[in-house]
């Protein structure tokens, strides 16, 4: 049967590094985006252009959050042409485990080829020590022996939860209408999974505030805004199109249009323009939000910094990545606590390969 991966980006040339190292032939590459024609001699090609797709089995490299026993919207699309035989990632993973060591050395957000970075146990001990439950005590765990290992055996699973408003986690604030910041906002997907979280749960919702600086995300946010004011009128939705930072500033930002876009700290390169940027506690103090998400590719210890004051006076609760640096899994909570201790922390890992990693810091009761 002929063999061929999904996706041509860099989890693809990781897959075909570790099917070569397995002894696995691979014959080509199913892209439906790439404007390359070829890696490394094998052809890229749409679906449409696949002979005989009942002959083919298709490993997918990209890593999509497909919810318990359900298939993600690229499996359904090569069924949808006739593909018969798919592993989804994580499949494709545990039924070629050699391809998992290729990854650290392509140094993808936290992963690393030096474990020194990924981990350091003296802090990761003072970590699971704040830690609220045992799920997050006992994933963290998974984590630093994940990260220790690449090993199948240790690889942590998605969730499958709704990032930033999970069922294990209590979010939900009943004594007052949630006022969400969402740091780092995309095409509005979280201001999407906001307001159904909300209605699902009666929880009230009176603003949600959204700083995303990537014009091009910012277009399709326009679009989602509109049809989520359609869903919940009573609510207020504001957008400032900047990014979170520790002060109000200006930042080279990488302009991909992507999730991966990024706030860069070094000399503006050929992607990158000069985006303004604003400390939280300078433009929201005064509108005392009580949900602040932090997903800044990177940037998330500035944006913290840049919010030290709401943190320290509403006590707020928290959605913050920590994947996107090594040291982001234990510096950033660390970081939380010293400024306000009155957190319940709750650590929840909603993608694959450890992305979408959460740190939840909930108010202690009496804090709220």
């Amino acid at each position: 049967m002929t063999l061929a991966i999904y996706g041509a980006g860099v989890y693809g040339r990781v897959f075909l590094q570790g099917l070569i190292q397995s002894g696995v032939d691979v014959d080509f590459f199913i892209d439906q985006y790439s404007t390359a024609k070829e890696i490394s001699g094998l052809p890229i090609l749409r679906m449409n252009e696949v002979d005989h797709p009942k002959n083919v089995k298709v490993l997918i490299s990209v890593a999509l959050n497909e919810k318990e026993n359900q298939l993600n919207t690229i499996a359904e699309n090569l069924i949808a042409e006739g593909f018969c035989e798919l592993l989804i990632f994580e499949q494709a993973l545990r039924a070629y485990p050699k391809i998992l060591p290729h990854f650290p050395q392509h140094k993808i957000l936290w992963m690393s080829p030096d474990k020194e970075q990924m981990l350091d146990t003296e802090k990761l001990n003072r970590l699971e020590n704040l830690l609220s439950d045992e799920k997050s005590k006992m994933l963290l765990k998974r984590i630093m022996a994940f990260r220790s290992s690449f090993s199948v055996q240790d690889y942590v699973s998605s969730d499958g939860q709704e990032e930033y408003f999970p069922d294990d986690v209590p979010w939900q604030m009943r004594n007052q209408p949630l006022r969400f910041v969402d740091a780092g906002a995309y095409v509005g997907d979280t201001v999407k999974s906001c307001v159904q979280a909300c209605q699902a749960d009666a929880q009230p919702l009176e603003w949600i505030i959204s700083f995303e600086p990537d014009i091009r995300n910012i277009e399709h946010y326009r679009q989602e805004i509109e049809i989520q004011m359609t869903q919940a009128p009573q609510v207020q939705f504001m957008l400032y199109t900047s990014a979170v930072y520790s002060t109000n500033c200006i930042l080279s930002f990488s302009n991909e249009g992507s999730s991966s876009s990024a706030i860069e700290q070094q000399r503006p390169g050929e992607n990158t323009l000069s985006i303004p940027a604003n400390a939280l506690d300078s433009v929201l103090y005064g509108a005392r939000p009580n949900y602040l998400k932090f997903d800044v590719e990177g940037a998330e210890l500035q944006a913290l910094k840049g919010a030290q004051k709401i943190i320290q006076t509403y006590t707020p609760q928290l959605a913050v990545c920590v994947y996107h640096k090594p040291a982001d899994l234990w510096e950033l909570p660390l970081y939380i606590h010293s400024l306000n201790p009155n957190y319940d922390f709750y650590l929840r890992v909603h993608g694959h390969m450890g992305l979408s990693t959460v740190l939840y810091c909930i108010p202690k009761q009496g804090n709220l």
